[in-house]
């Protein structure tokens, strides 16, 4: 009988869905979903997410000669965080033991950054989407983090804070009357292009709901075009964010004890398809590391987690995805059905 594989790749903003199977050609499948597992998600509501993201893939799993296949489920969720572990275990209990028909094997959930290091077999991975994180792989039973605590906290280098910054500026240059790349940006993103639209912009982004990070996180791509194009205002943003990440990220690897050896580095997040970002971001991190005597790194980018979910989702069906060893805190958990 056909393996299935789904990976769930949910990220602060939208949720990638991959299928595979060991079956015959055009049995393999791809979604993209706006429903996000992410950390502006209250527990309660994960189950009925859980179901919305899972719903297409169902269907398709219906559909394409699938059903009764046995299917082993890998979920990497921006939300998941040792305060939320025991919700997601809730959650998959509530909603896997009925999903595909009732032929879930086995399932496990973790963070999306541990997930990319997992899943990529990477020393670090540098998270740079609408929020940011750093995780660092110390040894084979420990794991390290920087950042990620949210925008109140930290974020540095995220689209969220480049946004934010951005929009601030776009404030300055109206009250001066200054014309700038980045005002311009500001009109046709948001489409506010008299003063007052643009003023009235600004009091819609500051009301807080679930949504505010992403919209304000949303300027974050203009606003690195502008910097590549050689924006005065734009670069120094940019700069400046890519410059705070970098430092998080080379603190944090300062923590390994120095080595010639050849570092793997995972990038991920929007912000990270920026090549001006990703420049001055890669050459702050090797400059600071070789002043501490490290190697060299090899920089991988990919553009979502994806990859790195159905990797694990495969190990998991394989059973050689053995994560007991790890901290709690980066451990998977893991649900087994039948």
């Amino acid at each position: 009988m056909t393996d299935v594989c789904v990976a769930v790749d949910s990220g602060g903003t939208h949720s990638t869905v991959a299928l595979t199977s060991d079956g015959a050609p055009g049995q393999d499948a791809r979604f993209e979903c706006d429903p996000s597992l992410s950390g502006y998600l209250r527990p309660d509501r994960i189950p009925a997410t859980l179901r919305e993201i899972l719903g297409e893939v169902e269907a398709f799993y219906r559909n394409a000669g699938l059903a009764g296949s046995p299917v082993t489920v890998f979920v990497a969720a921006a939300g998941f965080t040792e305060a939320t572990r025991d919700a997601y275990a809730a959650a998959f209990d509530a909603v896997l033991g009925t999903a595909f028909g009732g032929h879930v094997v086995v399932a496990a959930a973790a963070n999306d950054a541990t997930a990319l290091l997992l899943g990529h077999d990477a020393d670090v991975v540098v998270v740079a989407g609408t929020g940011s994180n750093v995780v660092v792989r110390m040894s084979e039973q420990e794991i390290v983090s920087a950042g990620g605590h949210d925008w109140v906290a930290a974020d540095q280098g995220s689209a969220f804070w480049i946004g934010l910054d951005a929009i601030r500026q776009v404030a300055h240059h109206l009250e001066v009357g200054t014309a700038s790349e980045l005002s311009d940006r500001f009109a046709e993103h948001y489409d506010a292009s008299t003063e007052s639209e643009v003023i009235a912009t600004f009091r819609r982004l500051s009301i807080s709901d679930d949504g505010t990070k992403s919209r304000i996180a949303g300027f974050a791509r203009a606003v690195c075009a502008a910097a590549e194009r050689g924006d005065a205002a734009a670069t120094r943003i940019v700069t400046s964010q890519a410059e705070a990440l970098a430092d998080l990220t080379a603190r944090a690897l300062g923590r390994r004890a120095p080595s010639t050896a050849t570092l793997r580095a995972v990038e991920c997040g929007g912000v990270m398809s920026s090549p001006f970002f990703r420049e001055v971001f890669e050459s702050r991190v090797s400059t600071l590391l070789t002043a501490a005597g490290h190697g060299p790194i090899a920089w991988h980018r990919v553009d979502s987690g994806s990859d790195a979910a159905t990797i694990l989702a495969h190990r998991l069906a394989a059973r050689s995805g053995d994560w007991t060893a790890l901290p709690r805190r980066f451990r998977p958990i893991v649900c087994r059905y039948r």
